[in-house]
């Protein structure tokens, strides 16, 4: 990991390559600088590598998946049954609007 110091240099290197690019985006659009100089284009800061990560023992794996297998049990020990009471409900909320339409357009057509 690298120290605040080291951050902050990389910090001030990054800010002056850009202030570089922008004289020469000035210098550019002024006409003081050759259109066949090209601009510097900044790069982009390393990134640290990241440690590799640790494999879990054989055990921990065993033991995590004993866990999972009781916390799955108890869910569905206390999960409630499914309720369409809702279901049924709308369905004949939309058969009663569905046959009131119709016997409505029946009735004044037929009168």
């Amino acid at each position: 990991m690298p120290s605040r110091l080291d951050e902050l240099r990389r910090q001030r290197a990054l800010l002056q390559e850009h202030l570089d690019w922008l004289e020469n985006e000035i210098e550019l659009s002024a006409g003081t600088l050759p259109v066949s100089t090209p601009a510097p284009v900044p790069t982009p800061p390393p990134r640290p590598v990241a440690a590799p990560a640790q494999v879990p023992s054989p055990q921990a794996v065993e033991e995590a998946e004993r866990l999972f297998a009781e916390f799955r049990a108890e869910e569905e020990k206390q999960r409630p049954p499914p309720s369409k009471a809702g279901c049924w409900t709308i369905f004949s909320l939309i058969l009663v609007v569905l046959a009131g339409t119709v016997g409505g357009l029946l009735y004044f057509l037929y009168r």
